[in-house]
């Protein structure tokens, strides 16, 4: 469930492969604490996950961004299963 849109690199990864199967849907969904971090690495999620939701909305992909309160570990069985029906609906 966790894209890893924190890892150097991953962004710019995505943008630059394309996928064997054009998902139907993708859901993606962050805590609203997760960016605020000393570390630099982990501070870029957030820009990193709506970039990367815009880019694949663009290619005509269902998606949606859910921000939630909290970090990563906050309600962690609530938001999959929130992702999981969200993907079961369409």
């Amino acid at each position: 469930m966790s894209g890893s849109l924190w890892f150097p690199g991953m962004k710019e990864y995505i943008f630059s492969h394309k996928p064997k199967r054009q998902p139907d849907c993708m859901y993606f969904s962050l805590g609203d604490k997760e960016n605020k971090t000393r570390n630099p690495v982990l501070r870029n999620v957030r820009q990193n996950t709506e970039e990367t939701q815009a880019f694949y909305q663009d290619k005509g992909i269902d998606t949606v961004f859910q921000l939630n309160p909290g970090n990563h570990y906050d309600h962690a069985a609530e938001r999959t299963a929130a992702g999981i029906t969200w993907l079961l609906s369409r």
